[in-house]
């Protein structure tokens, strides 16, 4: 017997072990005369009695060990050559592990520079409402002092437009002038 009937049967005896099993529950509670009947009768389908020899066939081709199959001495030496190519992962460079990530992203942390917070200082950065009020005081003075050198009265027209050479007297204050004059401005401080 050739090597292909070899397997084919051994494939077959499994298959009727299975269907033999498979009977036995189909056919629980039948006598053991009536379970041999029925299993002679599928064993007999399935292993249908020869017929008359046939015509020779062409020959076939005969299998090459490592094109048409690979013994299991050869399936392990493929299997330890191809696992002696795969590189072996190195811990830091190919993968790195939980306490590995944890500890870079610490020395991370340390290099970082935190700024201190800027504290803004009084007289540079800000300005009480008194001290805004005392420079606006102070600068309109010096405004005034320059305007009386330089100009003369302002004079207005009848439309309310002011003209003329310019404002004479600039005040500032919460409340308007009692008795303003042609050519005051008046800059109101809330």
């Amino acid at each position: 017997m050739d090597q292909n009937s070899k397997i084919r049967n051994k494939i077959l005896k499994e298959e009727l072990k299975g269907i033999a099993e498979s009977l036995k529950v189909l056919t629980f509670g039948m006598s053991k005369e009536q379970f041999a009947e029925v299993l002679q009768a599928v064993s007999y389908h399935l292993e249908k009695p020869k017929g008359d020899k046939g015509e020779p066939g062409e020959n076939g081709m005969t299998p090459e060990r490592g094109k048409d199959y690979w013994t299991k001495k050869d399936i392990q030496v493929l299997i330890s050559s191809v696992a002696k190519q795969v590189p072996i992962p190195k811990r830091g460079k190919d993968y790195w592990t939980k306490s590995d990530m944890d500890f870079v992203v610490n020395e991370a942390f340390k290099k970082i520079v935190v700024p201190k917070p800027y504290v803004p200082k009084k007289g540079k950065d800000f300005y009480t409402k008194a001290e805004r009020k005392e420079l606006i005081v102070e600068i309109v003075s010096k405004l005034n002092k320059t305007i009386e050198s330089r100009l003369k009265t302002v004079k207005a027209d009848t439309t309310g437009f002011v003209r003329g050479d310019g404002v004479s007297r600039i005040t500032v204050g919460p409340t308007a002038p009692v008795a303003p004059q042609e050519g005051d401005l008046w800059v109101e401080l809330k």
